[in-house]
């Protein structure tokens, strides 16, 4: 298992701060997978986050969320 984090992030102008969660995932694929059913399925305070983003453990972006 690696370490990844998750970002969830909001739209700038509802200053809602980053939402960050960690992630133990076996390879890029599977923080990937876990990351889309937290997404999907996580109760947020205040509606869905704008885009996701998965870093690895050592800070290096892995996925974006949307891709552009």
């Amino acid at each position: 298992m690696s370490a990844y984090i998750l970002v969830f992030e909001w739209p700038a102008i509802t200053k809602i701060p980053a939402r960050t969660e960690p992630l133990a995932a076996g390879n890029h694929e599977d923080a990937k997978l876990q990351a889309a059913l937290m997404y999907a399925c996580e109760p947020f305070d205040h509606g869905l986050p704008s885009r996701y983003l998965i870093f690895d453990g050592a800070g290096g972006l892995v996925f974006r969320f949307p891709e552009t």
